[in-house]
Protein backbone atom coordinates (compact mmCIF):
# COMPACT_ATOMS: atom_id res chain seq x y z
CA UNK A 1 0.00 0.00 0.00
CA UNK A 2 2.86 2.10 0.84
CA UNK A 3 4.65 1.97 -2.59
CA UNK A 4 1.79 2.42 -4.36
CA UNK A 5 0.58 5.45 -2.78
CA UNK A 6 4.28 6.75 -3.52
CA UNK A 7 4.15 5.92 -7.08
CA UNK A 8 0.69 7.51 -7.33
CA UNK A 9 2.37 11.05 -5.51
CA UNK A 10 5.35 10.66 -8.18
CA UNK A 11 3.51 10.78 -10.84
CA UNK A 12 0.87 13.46 -9.98
CA UNK A 13 3.63 15.50 -8.90
CA UNK A 14 5.60 15.24 -12.03
CA UNK A 15 2.44 15.34 -14.38
CA UNK A 16 1.27 18.63 -12.79
CA UNK A 17 5.26 19.78 -13.09
CA UNK A 18 4.98 18.56 -16.71
CA UNK A 19 2.18 20.20 -17.82
CA UNK A 20 3.16 23.40 -16.43
CA UNK A 21 6.45 23.15 -18.34
CA UNK A 22 4.63 22.18 -21.95
CA UNK A 23 3.13 25.45 -21.51
CA UNK A 24 6.21 27.14 -21.93
CA UNK A 25 8.07 28.12 -25.38
CA UNK A 26 9.92 25.10 -26.81
CA UNK A 27 13.26 26.26 -26.02
CA UNK A 28 12.48 27.34 -22.41
CA UNK A 29 10.64 24.00 -22.38
CA UNK A 30 13.58 22.02 -23.12
CA UNK A 31 15.99 23.75 -20.81
CA UNK A 32 13.82 24.15 -18.01
CA UNK A 33 12.80 19.90 -18.49
CA UNK A 34 16.51 19.59 -18.41
CA UNK A 35 17.44 21.53 -15.63
CA UNK A 36 14.45 20.25 -13.23
CA UNK A 37 14.17 16.20 -14.17
CA UNK A 38 17.51 15.51 -15.11
CA UNK A 39 19.92 17.40 -12.95
CA UNK A 40 22.84 16.04 -11.55
CA UNK A 41 25.23 16.88 -9.29
CA UNK A 42 28.00 16.74 -11.76
CA UNK A 43 25.92 19.27 -14.04
CA UNK A 44 26.25 22.20 -11.70
CA UNK A 45 29.87 23.48 -12.67
CA UNK A 46 30.09 26.18 -10.02
CA UNK A 47 30.03 23.85 -7.29
CA UNK A 48 32.54 21.18 -8.95
CA UNK A 49 34.88 23.39 -10.25
CA UNK A 50 35.14 26.21 -7.81
CA UNK A 51 34.29 24.07 -4.62
CA UNK A 52 34.56 26.40 -1.66
CA UNK A 53 35.55 29.56 -3.53
CA UNK A 54 32.23 30.96 -3.86
CA UNK A 55 31.49 30.52 -0.27
CA UNK A 56 34.71 32.02 1.53
CA UNK A 57 34.40 35.35 -0.70
CA UNK A 58 31.18 35.54 -0.05
CA UNK A 59 31.40 35.45 3.56
CA UNK A 60 34.57 37.82 3.54
CA UNK A 61 32.47 40.24 1.54
CA UNK A 62 29.36 39.96 3.79
CA UNK A 63 31.41 40.36 6.58
CA UNK A 64 33.11 43.76 5.45
CA UNK A 65 29.85 45.48 4.56
CA UNK A 66 28.55 43.61 8.27
CA UNK A 67 31.45 46.06 9.98
CA UNK A 68 31.81 48.80 7.91
CA UNK A 69 28.52 50.24 6.18
CA UNK A 70 26.89 50.85 9.71
CA UNK A 71 30.10 53.02 10.09
CA UNK A 72 29.31 54.43 6.48
CA UNK A 73 25.26 54.97 7.54
CA UNK A 74 25.89 56.54 10.34
CA UNK A 75 25.95 60.50 9.32
CA UNK A 76 23.45 59.36 7.05
CA UNK A 77 19.74 58.87 6.90
CA UNK A 78 17.88 55.62 6.81
CA UNK A 79 17.10 54.74 2.87
CA UNK A 80 12.98 54.79 2.63
CA UNK A 81 12.50 51.14 1.69
CA UNK A 82 8.97 51.09 2.11
CA UNK A 83 8.41 48.94 -0.93
CA UNK A 84 11.41 47.09 -1.41
CA UNK A 85 11.59 45.72 2.25
CA UNK A 86 7.93 44.12 1.83
CA UNK A 87 8.74 42.82 -1.32
CA UNK A 88 11.97 41.24 -0.68
CA UNK A 89 10.51 39.34 2.38
CA UNK A 90 7.27 38.22 0.50
CA UNK A 91 9.81 36.83 -2.33
CA UNK A 92 11.75 34.75 0.41
CA UNK A 93 8.56 33.92 1.81
CA UNK A 94 7.44 32.41 -1.13
CA UNK A 95 11.01 30.84 -1.98
CA UNK A 96 11.11 28.97 1.28
CA UNK A 97 7.82 27.61 0.46
CA UNK A 98 8.75 25.99 -2.87
CA UNK A 99 11.79 24.95 -1.43
CA UNK A 100 9.97 22.98 1.73
CA UNK A 101 7.47 21.63 -0.82
CA UNK A 102 10.18 20.52 -3.01
CA UNK A 103 12.27 18.89 -0.97
CA UNK A 104 9.29 17.40 1.31
CA UNK A 105 7.94 15.44 -1.32
CA UNK A 106 10.92 13.14 -2.46
CA UNK A 107 11.94 12.87 1.18
CA UNK A 108 8.40 11.66 1.57
CA UNK A 109 8.63 9.31 -0.88
CA UNK A 110 11.74 7.81 0.24
CA UNK A 111 9.88 7.60 3.66
CA UNK A 112 7.41 5.21 1.86
CA UNK A 113 9.43 3.00 0.33
CA UNK A 114 12.09 2.82 3.08
CA UNK A 115 12.34 -0.33 5.23
CA UNK A 116 13.57 1.05 8.25
CA UNK A 117 14.48 4.42 10.03
CA UNK A 118 18.59 3.88 8.68
CA UNK A 119 17.56 2.75 5.60
CA UNK A 120 15.38 6.33 5.21
CA UNK A 121 18.40 8.15 6.85
CA UNK A 122 21.19 7.00 5.22
CA UNK A 123 20.18 6.18 1.76
CA UNK A 124 22.70 3.74 1.18
CA UNK A 125 22.19 3.54 -2.30
CA UNK A 126 22.58 6.88 -2.89
CA UNK A 127 19.04 7.66 -4.26
CA UNK A 128 18.10 11.22 -3.20
CA UNK A 129 21.52 12.00 -5.31
CA UNK A 130 20.88 10.56 -8.55
CA UNK A 131 19.95 12.79 -11.37
CA UNK A 132 16.38 14.37 -10.96
CA UNK A 133 14.21 17.45 -9.50
CA UNK A 134 15.47 16.49 -6.16
CA UNK A 135 19.06 17.49 -7.51
CA UNK A 136 17.65 21.23 -8.55
CA UNK A 137 16.05 21.90 -4.96
CA UNK A 138 18.63 20.73 -2.86
CA UNK A 139 21.30 23.12 -5.15
CA UNK A 140 18.30 25.59 -5.32
CA UNK A 141 18.17 25.82 -1.28
CA UNK A 142 22.38 25.83 -1.28
CA UNK A 143 22.10 29.05 -3.51
CA UNK A 144 18.94 31.11 -1.18
CA UNK A 145 21.37 31.16 1.11
CA UNK A 146 23.33 33.76 -0.54
CA UNK A 147 19.99 35.14 -1.44
CA UNK A 148 19.29 35.62 2.49
CA UNK A 149 21.85 38.02 2.81
CA UNK A 150 20.17 40.70 1.35
CA UNK A 151 18.08 40.24 4.69
CA UNK A 152 21.53 42.18 6.34
CA UNK A 153 21.61 45.04 3.45
CA UNK A 154 18.01 45.62 4.12
CA UNK A 155 18.73 46.33 7.43
CA UNK A 156 21.84 47.94 7.39
CA UNK A 157 20.11 50.59 4.72
CA UNK A 158 17.62 50.79 6.95
CA UNK A 159 19.82 51.62 10.03
CA UNK A 160 18.13 48.85 12.24
CA UNK A 161 20.33 46.68 14.70
CA UNK A 162 22.43 44.01 12.85
CA UNK A 163 22.35 41.59 16.07
CA UNK A 164 25.33 39.02 16.24
CA UNK A 165 22.93 35.55 15.95
CA UNK A 166 21.70 37.52 12.53
CA UNK A 167 24.72 37.86 11.01
CA UNK A 168 26.60 34.71 12.69
CA UNK A 169 23.22 32.11 11.57
CA UNK A 170 23.72 33.90 8.27
CA UNK A 171 27.65 32.93 7.24
CA UNK A 172 27.82 29.66 9.12
CA UNK A 173 24.26 28.21 7.70
CA UNK A 174 25.82 29.23 3.95
CA UNK A 175 28.94 27.72 5.17
CA UNK A 176 27.77 24.61 6.36
CA UNK A 177 25.16 23.66 3.42
CA UNK A 178 27.77 24.35 0.61
CA UNK A 179 29.87 21.77 2.24
CA UNK A 180 26.86 19.56 3.27
CA UNK A 181 25.82 19.59 -0.90
CA UNK A 182 29.67 19.46 -1.95
CA UNK A 183 30.41 16.09 0.38
CA UNK A 184 27.01 14.72 -0.24
CA UNK A 185 25.99 14.87 3.41
CA UNK A 186 22.42 12.96 3.56
CA UNK A 187 21.20 14.83 6.80
CA UNK A 188 21.61 17.79 4.50
CA UNK A 189 18.25 16.81 2.98
CA UNK A 190 16.36 17.00 6.70
CA UNK A 191 18.52 19.83 8.01
CA UNK A 192 16.93 21.90 4.76
CA UNK A 193 13.58 20.75 4.79
CA UNK A 194 13.33 21.60 8.34
CA UNK A 195 14.74 24.92 7.53
CA UNK A 196 12.75 25.98 4.55
CA UNK A 197 9.83 24.89 6.74
CA UNK A 198 10.53 27.45 9.61
CA UNK A 199 11.75 29.91 7.21
CA UNK A 200 8.37 29.57 5.76
CA UNK A 201 6.95 30.78 8.63
CA UNK A 202 9.65 33.21 9.32
CA UNK A 203 9.17 35.30 6.69
CA UNK A 204 5.95 35.30 6.37
CA UNK A 205 5.75 36.94 9.80
CA UNK A 206 8.46 39.30 8.58
CA UNK A 207 6.48 40.57 5.44
CA UNK A 208 3.46 41.33 7.23
CA UNK A 209 5.66 43.15 9.87
CA UNK A 210 6.46 45.01 7.12
CA UNK A 211 3.64 46.13 6.02
CA UNK A 212 3.17 46.62 9.99
CA UNK A 213 0.80 43.83 10.41
CA UNK A 214 2.56 42.33 12.51
CA UNK A 215 1.19 38.65 13.60
CA UNK A 216 1.34 38.08 17.29
CA UNK A 217 3.01 34.94 17.23
CA UNK A 218 6.76 35.90 16.96
CA UNK A 219 7.14 34.34 20.52
CA UNK A 220 5.98 30.70 18.78
CA UNK A 221 7.73 31.52 15.91
CA UNK A 222 11.33 31.78 18.14
CA UNK A 223 10.06 28.73 20.50
CA UNK A 224 9.96 27.02 16.86
CA UNK A 225 12.74 28.08 15.64
CA UNK A 226 14.70 26.56 18.83
CA UNK A 227 12.98 23.50 18.56
CA UNK A 228 14.59 23.44 14.89
CA UNK A 229 17.87 22.91 16.65
CA UNK A 230 17.16 20.13 18.85
CA UNK A 231 15.79 18.64 16.37
CA UNK A 232 18.62 18.98 14.07
CA UNK A 233 21.49 17.62 16.70
CA UNK A 234 19.27 14.50 17.31
CA UNK A 235 19.39 14.23 13.01
CA UNK A 236 23.27 14.49 13.15
CA UNK A 237 23.80 12.40 15.92
CA UNK A 238 21.26 9.66 14.94
CA UNK A 239 23.53 8.99 11.54
CA UNK A 240 26.73 9.06 13.23
CA UNK A 241 25.10 6.50 15.32
CA UNK A 242 24.07 4.30 12.53
CA UNK A 243 27.31 5.29 10.95
CA UNK A 244 29.13 3.98 14.02
CA UNK A 245 26.97 0.65 13.73
CA UNK A 246 27.46 0.00 10.10
CA UNK A 247 23.99 0.64 9.05
CA UNK A 248 24.91 2.46 5.77
CA UNK A 249 25.12 5.90 7.28
CA UNK A 250 28.44 7.14 5.50
CA UNK A 251 29.52 10.38 2.60
CA UNK A 252 32.87 12.64 2.34
CA UNK A 253 34.74 13.86 5.49
CA UNK A 254 31.21 12.64 7.71
CA UNK A 255 33.27 13.10 11.41
CA UNK A 256 33.56 16.90 9.79
CA UNK A 257 30.16 17.00 8.74
CA UNK A 258 29.17 15.75 11.81
CA UNK A 259 31.34 18.02 14.25
CA UNK A 260 30.47 20.93 12.63
CA UNK A 261 27.10 20.14 12.61
CA UNK A 262 26.41 19.49 15.99
CA UNK A 263 28.82 22.54 16.98
CA UNK A 264 26.56 24.91 14.26
CA UNK A 265 22.85 23.48 15.62
CA UNK A 266 24.25 23.65 19.38
CA UNK A 267 25.42 27.30 19.14
CA UNK A 268 22.53 28.17 17.47
CA UNK A 269 20.64 26.82 20.30
CA UNK A 270 22.06 28.80 23.27
CA UNK A 271 21.61 31.86 20.91
CA UNK A 272 18.03 31.23 19.85
CA UNK A 273 17.40 30.26 24.00
CA UNK A 274 19.36 33.47 24.83
CA UNK A 275 17.11 35.65 22.04
CA UNK A 276 13.81 33.96 23.28
CA UNK A 277 14.96 34.99 26.86
CA UNK A 278 15.74 38.14 26.45
CA UNK A 279 12.91 39.55 24.34
CA UNK A 280 9.74 37.64 25.83
CA UNK A 281 11.06 36.48 29.62
CA UNK A 282 13.79 39.62 30.22
CA UNK A 283 11.40 42.14 29.25
CA UNK A 284 8.18 41.09 30.84
CA UNK A 285 10.40 40.63 34.32
CA UNK A 286 11.73 44.11 34.08
CA UNK A 287 8.09 45.37 33.10
CA UNK A 288 6.92 43.49 36.25
CA UNK A 289 9.95 45.16 38.65
CA UNK A 290 9.19 48.62 37.13
CA UNK A 291 5.61 48.43 37.91
CA UNK A 292 6.39 46.82 41.08
CA UNK A 293 8.81 50.23 42.20
CA UNK A 294 6.19 52.94 40.74
CA UNK A 295 3.65 51.32 42.61
CA UNK A 296 6.02 51.73 45.88
CA UNK A 297 6.93 55.07 45.26
CA UNK A 298 3.19 56.23 44.68
CA UNK A 299 2.67 54.75 47.94
CA UNK A 300 5.35 56.14 50.15
CA UNK A 301 4.39 59.94 48.38
CA UNK A 302 0.52 59.38 49.65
Amino acid sequence: MRKELALWLSRQTEESISHFLSSLPEKARQWATSLYFKLSMEDVTILRDYTFSLPIISIAAYLIFVFVAPKWMSNRKPFKLDKIYPAWNFFLWIVSLALFIGSFLPMSLRALNSSSVAEYLCDPHEEMWQPGSQIFWIHLFAYSKYFELGDTVLLILRKKEVLFLHWYHHITVLAYTWMAVYTRNDTGWYHGCLNALVHSFMYYYYWRASLKKTPKWGKFLTMFQTVQMVIGIAITTLYFYFHYTDMGCTCDHIEVNVISSIAMYGSYFILFALFYYQRYVGRKEAAKKKASEEAKAKTKAE
